[in-house]
């Protein structure tokens, strides 16, 4: 092999060669040691620099890639819009190490901050946390009950009925089932206290019509089998005028369930079924 070609001294896109190192490629090759514009060494095949195959130590390549990518992530423009108390003011060109874009956000109360594109996106931040202090400070001044069991109670009742990640939501807000504006904002557990009262041990909060809201005239604190008497599949009948599923008539009026239900599904009132049993 002849004398190698001296690259000292010449300059290859960001790399200016120093000397010629000891190591030698697979095939053979001379490797040379050069120092690119960003500060850092690199050892680079003489193929690669004379025939432009690298320019830099990576530096240029992994520049140009968090630009491209950032310049992605700002065309889904999120200025103008509202997530929560939040409104998006303009793009902050703030990233992380896993290049998540922050943007410039100006909240209900005033203060502006920066806050992660995925965070408003999904709703995990809905204000630069004045809605969460403002909260600790009324629960801290008006109940201060949000440990206990009632509290909890009223929050599974709120979140069953607006929480689409709720398990129970399809079977509750999702056919329609709401709760009464007096049970729900800053006051609603205070109000919800003052109407149902603390209900006894082993009760539930349960609504008498199954399709009706969640309100002080439609529910009441129950035990699991009236509960479970009062359920949409449950056989709602009338007798006197006043609307029962049968189960709770027949326990009312000490009648057999299965003979009774049997007698109805043949067209049989409740109240000649009563005068029968008489």
């Amino acid at each position: 092999m002849g004398a190698p070609r001296d690259l000292t001294g010449l300059v290859f896109g960001e790399l200016t060669v120093v000397r010629r190192s000891h190591k030698i490629d697979k095939h053979g090759g001379y490797i040379w040691e050069c120092v690119c514009t960003c500060g850092s060494t690199a050892h680079v095949r003489s193929g690669n620099l004379i025939r432009g195959g690298t320019t830099s130590c990576g530096c240029k390549h992994k520049l140009y890639s968090e630009e491209a990518h950032v310049k992605g992530l700002k065309r889904k423009d999120l200025v103008g819009r509202r997530f929560g108390g939040l409104v998006v003011l303009s793009f902050d060109r703030t990233c992380d190490d896993r290049h998540r874009v922050f943007w410039s956000c100006v909240c209900d109360c005033g203060n502006v901050t920066s806050i992660r594109g995925d965070s408003l996106k999904s709703g995990k931040i809905v204000s630069c946390g004045c809605y969460k202090n403002a909260r600790i400070g009324v629960d801290s001044r008006t109940h201060g009950q949000s440990r206990s069991k009632l509290y909890n109670k009223h929050q599974q009742m709120l979140k069953r009925c607006y929480n689409r990640s709720s398990v129970e939501y399809p079977n509750y807000g999702g056919r329609g089932i709401t709760v009464c504006d007096r049970w729900r904002g800053t006051d609603g557990f205070l109000h919800f206290l003052s109407d149902m009262g603390e209900p006894a041990p082993g009760l539930s909060i349960d609504r008498i019509n199954n399709d009706g809201p969640y309100s002080p005239e439609n529910c009441r604190w129950a035990t699991k089998k009236q509960q479970a008497s009062n359920r949409r599949t449950s056989l709602v009948v009338s007798f006197r005028g006043v609307n029962k599923c049968l189960a709770e008539w027949c326990r009312l009026l000490n009648l057999r369930y299965g003979h009774t239900r049997n007698a109805i599904a043949r067209g049989v009132s409740l109240e000649s079924i009563v005068g029968g049993s008489l």
